[in-house]
């Protein structure tokens, strides 16, 4: 009998750690889709949208999102997205130096597990000739 208080104690403990239990502010990302292909001239530039939704329990926060050329230019909401709420990554590419067939990488830094998603433009740039 002298057990079941000690057994009593260690589950109301565990109960109580299970309900205040801290998840580190990390939610859950969403996107539309993770790439965009698309087929431009050389010269020209291309706008990509990516939907971020943010489907956890917590505020989602975009901490940072970069490119791995100079060639992107990309806005993205700095404030903290609501649970339930949608918002936009806008991926700007110039395709000046590039021909022929190209891909982006865009990394997303959120407070996620994992923290980073990889978002990708894949395509096709044509050098305009002359007649």
């Amino acid at each position: 009998m002298k057990k079941a208080p000690f057994v009593l104690v260690v589950l109301l403990t565990s109960i109580s750690y299970c309900s205040c239990k801290n998840n580190n502010g990390q939610t859950e990302i969403q996107f539309d889709k993770d790439t965009v292909n698309f087929s431009i001239s050389h010269g020209k530039p291309f706008k990509a949208i990516f939907k971020v939704n943010n489907i956890g329990n917590e505020d989602l926060n975009i901490l940072n999102v970069s490119g791995d050329c100079s060639c992107t230019n990309i806005e993205y909401p700095k404030e903290a997205i609501p649970a339930g709420i949608s918002a936009e990554i806008k991926v700007t590419y110039n395709s000046d130096g590039d021909e022929g067939e190209v891909k982006k990488i865009i990394v997303v830094k959120s407070n996620t597990d994992p923290i980073l998603h990889t978002l990708t433009l894949k395509g096709m740039v044509t050098k305009i000739t002359g007649f």
